[in-house]
């Protein structure tokens, strides 16, 4: 029956991909509150592919209408911190994936070792129009601690890790291109 169906859409010119989803392949359910409406990201500036989805997650959340949440993760690398913390700030004024985004292009065209202190990562802060003065303060440093816990929660051990509503997690490994990756995120927005 499915592949009569398949064929029958074929011919009216309906994408087969829409039919090509399925759980356990190209996401999973996972034990965790549903988020609506939402599109949440795990990603590290230093990570290439978190770099190449950034900004087409950002367009298919927005076409969508609906959350994109970010979560810069720390994994050891020494400005891991730091950079949260200046993520955290941008944030409180609207301005965290603007950060994130000049961040990783900073990063992708010096090959991975720009900013190398936290003097670069607060000019960046800086072109973007955030007051750097108070990134090390106080709620700041409770705000990325919450950032953390999140992560720990979710169990993330690599980047980008990337859920649909808080409990559908992506299978990138089973996807072959961005625009794959933003047909599965519609389809499970509606799902």
């Amino acid at each position: 029956m499915r592949h009569k169906l398949t064929s029958a859409l074929l011919l009216l010119g309906v994408s087969n991909s829409v039919l090509a989803f399925d759980e356990g392949v190209h996401y999973e359910l996972v034990k965790q509150p549903e988020i609506e409406n939402s599109i949440l990201v795990f990603h590290s500036p230093y990570c290439g592919a978190c770099s190449l989805v950034h900004k087409p997650l950002e367009k298919t959340a927005m076409s969508l209408g609906v959350d994109f949440i970010e979560v810069p993760v720390k994994f050891g690398k020494p400005l891991d911190a730091t950079i949260q913390h200046a993520f955290v700030l941008a944030s409180y004024e609207g301005k965290g994936s603007q950060f994130s985004r000049q961040l990783m292009k900073q990063i992708r065209r010096s090959h991975g070792r720009l900013p190398s202190d936290a003097a670069g990562v607060k000019k960046i802060l800086e072109a973007n129009g955030v007051n750097s003065s108070k990134l090390f303060e106080e709620q700041v440093t409770r705000d990325v601690a919450l950032l953390n816990d999140l992560a720990k929660d979710y169990g993330i051990n690599k980047t980008p890790s990337i859920y649909v509503s808080g409990n559908k997690r992506i299978k990138l490994g089973s996807l072959r291109s961005v625009s794959e990756l933003n047909k599965l995120i519609k389809h499970l927005n509606h799902s």
